[in-house]
């Protein structure tokens, strides 16, 4: 028959006028029922090679063949067996297709227009299909142009759709489907669509079934794109949008991963995008932007690994050589937003971390327009190994001193933490680690190289929470709080709260809590201010304002109920307060002298270099320092180690270079009757007092109204009262008793009218 055939041929070319040489060639063997072949060749140097075996009953009895070739050296193999199959080929160029198909109910369709193009088609099973065969459909195999690859491999494999649509030059597409049962709405689809040069796409899918469909789709639109998609499971989902030139996305969904999804879509140029499902988990990348610094791809690079199921990633990337890596091992939330360039964000939530919710977005402005204008370098890194929240939000708005611009760390292994931090500036830097269960942290800063370093540990805040709210606008400031609760007790699991807040330049704070019903509170405006605040055991409070420049400010406290006070204002302004005992009670600098514990100290009236020192030890002690003026100097201890009762001190020094100094009962035995008390105030310039108390109910009170004054008390023994009044210039008073009962007034001087 393939004789008579080529004889046919021969004849028509002799007697047609005028004489075209086509060569052409067509073979057909069939052998079955139902076989139909048309073979159509309206041009020269075709091929067709038909080989049919098969039954094909219904719909409507067929094994059927239609090849159309027109142009010049087109190439097409068909190789039917089973049942009922369908396929057509239309082709008008060089190029080239062949159709595997061996098995129950396939159908293939190939239209081809150019040169060089070449398509496989290989279907071996039940209800496969690549296009719509017969039915005037534009679908199937698709190729446009020239040098155009298509390989479709769904051998062995059942109930699989695939469609390939190529225009442009030079594309490749491969797709290898293997689900061996299944049906219906469970069919596995691949559709593949590419316009454009040089793009690749690779889809491998591959089930055990289980209710099998898996669907994979990749748009192609430029040139030289690149995407892999390899699913293996069921129930899996992945599509892939690359507009632009030399994009690159992976998508690989292991056989462990049934039910993820994975959506990828870039725009621009030189993106990356690598996602790894072995988890029933959710991925969503979006990439735009283009490489305008000339540095070799990748431009965008995004890595999302998840092995867990529910785990949910979304990156969305806009500019220019951003980076982004989400690790997932738990059912965990990721959301992640870059615009800008050199954006760098990290996000690995580990296997222990379920419920966990990472937010990062980060900003150049502006965001785009090459080397010396766009803005970025973030630095972002959340670390997540228990169910907690973290929200990361930076903007770099000036022009950034090299890599990072701004920089976060957030680390948390508790449970039901929450950290939030907000930068916007260049070269900030927060650190965040929270191991704390019911912790919470607020960041934000603004301004240039602030530094902000939070640790929460311990058995964490209960309720209401250990929290920390840290505040820095300026340049230059740092933040230093750590948080321990090592007392599993409710008390402990309801205190620790931390408030700082700087503005200025070079200002230090540090705040160091452990124990329960913490509270310390910074507020330093201006520049140079430096507060250390070390606070241990219960009910310990502590607060410091200063405002102006220079402040120094230290307060420990140890033991219960301790309370310290400091507001600053000037230049050299120093405090420093240690309180230790164990019957302290919380009290501020208002309450009334008859209140237990507390320490409170206020520099203003445009002060400079005043200084205070208040160290109470013992029990139930009170101070009370109020300076204005200039060199003024408060020196008070109070108990030390005796631990005598209800000791108070009350200074207050309006003027200049007043100096003060108060030492009660440091050397006595404990004795719970003791009630020591000094009362010193100064009006005017270099004034001196001096007051030393040892023993029992000792009281001195010292008033100076005048300048050049000087006063020196010295008490020992049993209720002893002394009480000076020098109201003139340059008068000297010392008193010294020692014994019981005991009293002294001295007056010098007539009495002046003291200032408000």
């Amino acid at each position: 028959m393939k004789k008579l055939l080529m004889i046919g041929v021969s004849s028509i070319a002799l007697f047609a006028a005028p004489a075209i040489a086509q060569n052409n060639l067509s073979n057909v063997d069939q052998v079955g029922a139902f076989s139909k072949a048309t073979v159509t060749q309206n041009g020269s140097n075709a091929e067709s090679d038909v080989d049919q075996n098969g039954n094909g009953t219904d719909a409507t009895r067929q094994i059927e063949v239609a090849v159309t070739q027109s142009g010049d050296g087109a190439y097409s193999k068909i190789n039917q067996s089973g049942n009922r199959q369908q396929a057509e080929v239309i082709q008008n160029g060089d190029s080239s297709s062949t159709i595997n198909q061996a098995g129950n109910s396939s159908e293939a369709e190939v239209r081809q227009t150019g040169d060089g193009n070449t398509s496989q088609i290989d279907q071996n099973g039940n209800s496969n299909g690549v296009g719509n065969a017969l039915n005037s459909s534009a679908a199937g195999v698709i190729q446009t142009g020239d040098d155009n690859s298509s390989t479709v491999d769904q051998d062995p494999s059942s109930f699989s759709q695939a469609n390939v649509d190529q225009l442009g030059d030079g594309n490749s597409s491969f797709v290898q489907q293997q689900q061996n049962s299944g049906g219906g709405g469970n069919e596995t689809k691949a559709d593949v669509n590419q316009n454009g040069t040089g793009n690749i796409a690779n889809v491998l899918q591959n089930t055990a079934v289980q209710n099998g469909k898996q669907d994979a789709t990749v748009n192609q639109t430029g040139i030289a794109n690149s995407s892999n998609i390899t699913q293996s499971g069921a129930l899996n989902d992945a599509t892939t949008t690359q507009n632009g030139n030399d994009n690159v996305s992976v998508v690989n969904q292991s056989a462990i991963a049934p039910g993820a999804t994975a959506t990828v879509l870039q725009t621009g140029d030189e993106n990356r995008s690598n996602i790894q499902q072995s988890g029933a988990a959710t991925a969503t990348v979006t990439q735009s932007g283009s490489d305008s610094y000339g540095i070799a791809p990748p431009n965008n690079d995004s890595f999302v690994t998840q092995t867990a199921d529910g785990a949910e990633a979304t990156v969305t990337q806009t500019g220019e050589l951003n980076l982004s890596n989400v690790t997932q091992n738990s059912d965990a939330t990721a959301t992640v937003g870059q615009t800008g360039v050199y954006n760098r964000s990290t996000v690995n939530q580990t296997a222990t971390a379920a419920g966990a919710l990472a937010t990062v977005s980060q900003t150049g402005s502006p965001s785009s327009g090459g080397p010396g204008v766009g803005q970025g370098d973030n630095l972002s890194t959340v670390t997540q190994s228990g169910a907690s929240t973290a929200s990361v939000t930076q903007l770099a708005n000036v022009p950034t001193n090299g890599f990072p611009s701004n920089d976060s760390d957030v680390n948390q292994s508790g449970t039901g933490s929450f950290a939030t931090v907000s930068q916007t500036g260049d070269g900030n830097v927060s650190d965040v680690e929270q191991s704390a269960n019911d912790a919470s942290v607020n960041v934000t800063q603004n301004g240039l190289g602030n530094t902000s370093d939070v640790t929460q540990t311990g058995f964490g805040g209960g309720s209401v929470g250990t929290f920390v709210n840290v505040t820095q606008t300026g340049t230059g400031n740092n933040a230093l709080v750590e948080q321990d609760s090592s007392d599993p007790s409710p008390i402990a699991n309801t205190g620790q709260r931390t408030t700082i807040v700087q503005n200025g330049t070079g200002n230090d704070s540090d705040v160091f809590q452990t124990g329960a019903n913490s509270i310390a509170v910074n507020n330093q405006t201006g520049t140079g201010n430096n507060s250390v605040i070390d606070q241990n055991a219960r009910t310990n409070r502590a607060e410091v304002d200063q405002i102006g420049n220079s402040n120094t400010s230290s307060i420990t406290q140890n033991a219960l109920g301790n309370n310290a006070f400091v507001d600053q204002l000037g230049t050299s302004g120093t405090s420093t307060i240690v309180q230790n005992g164990t019957s302290n009670v919380v009290n501020d600098q208002a309450q009334a002298p008859t209140d237990q514990g507390g320490a409170g100290v206020r520099q203003r009236v445009g002060s400079l270099r005043a200084a205070s020192t208040i160290t109470q030890d013992g029990r139930q002690g009170f101070a009370e320092v109020d300076q204005g003026g200039t060199d003024n100097t408060s020196f008070i201890t109070q108990g030390s180690s005796g631990l005598n009762g209800q000791f108070f001190a009350n200074i207050t020094q309006i003027g200049d270079e007043n100096t003060s100094t108060v030492n009660q009962g440091i050397t006595d035995a404990d004795n719970t009757n003791d009630t020591l008390t000094a009362v010193v105030d100064q009006t005017g310039d270099n004034n001196d007092s001096l007051i030393n108390q040892s023993g029992d109910l000792n009281t001195a009170n010292v008033l100076q109204a005048g300048n050049f004054n000087e006063s020196t008390v010295t008490q020992g023994g049993s209720g002893n009262t002394a009480s000076v009044f020098q109201y003139s210039d340059s008068n000297i008073s010392t008193v010294t008793q020692s014994g019981t009962n005991n009293a002294a007034t001295v007056t010098q001087g007539s009495a002046l009218p003291l200032p408000n």
